[in-house]
């Protein structure tokens, strides 16, 4: 007795790995005001909701030359994820965690996302509620005998991603109210 089985113990996420050359990009305790919720008491009064993300992210090893335009860029990432619970009311949790998973995809570096969003003021005696999510690009892996997240950018190469310009500020407005 005292003892923990290993199964029982929660292993913290592993997202990086050198060998499947994956980096891990993440967003933690993003707190944003939300229109949110399926009761009429819900609507039209934003709620915090707490955003926390994990993109799995091709490291192919070409050099990044410490430029931002080679990375994914999680100030690009958040920015979207404000027009996102700033756009209007969404009813569920699970639909806003989707149309954020649908917007980190469209980079073409990020495969893979999960999604956790809680809102935070539902029960005086609950810390928080809701949902977590994972999705996979649709490109992810790309057919090939060889390692997939090596030729990844020669399946995903959408170059008109909404992540990937990083040469102003104007250009991310820009491109956010193109959601």
């Amino acid at each position: 007795m005292g003892e923990v089985s290993k199964s029982r113990v929660i292993e913290p996420l592993r997202i990086a790995d050198a060998i499947e050359q994956v980096r891990h990009v993440f967003i933690r305790d993003l707190v944003l005001p939300c229109d949110i919720g399926v009761h009429p008491h819900e609507k039209g009064t934003p709620q915090r909701v707490r955003i926390n993300l994990d993109l799995a992210v091709t490291d192919d090893g070409n050099p990044l030359a410490d430029q931002l335009e080679n990375v994914v860029c999680y100030e690009d990432v958040v920015t979207r994820i404000r027009a996102i619970t700033g756009d209007g009311h969404t009813n569920l949790v699970e639909t806003l965690a989707e149309r954020i998973a649908q917007t980190c995809l469209q980079h073409p570096d990020c495969h893979t996302v999960r999604v956790r969003i809680e809102k935070l003021d539902v029960f005086a005696d609950v810390e928080s509620v809701g949902v977590e999510i994972e999705r996979k690009s649709g490109s992810y892996p790309p057919p090939s005998p060889i390692n997939p997240l090596i030729c990844h950018r020669k399946y995903a190469s959408n170059q008109n991603s909404p992540l990937t310009d990083h040469s102003s500020q104007a250009s991310c407005a820009h491109q956010i109210s193109s959601l």
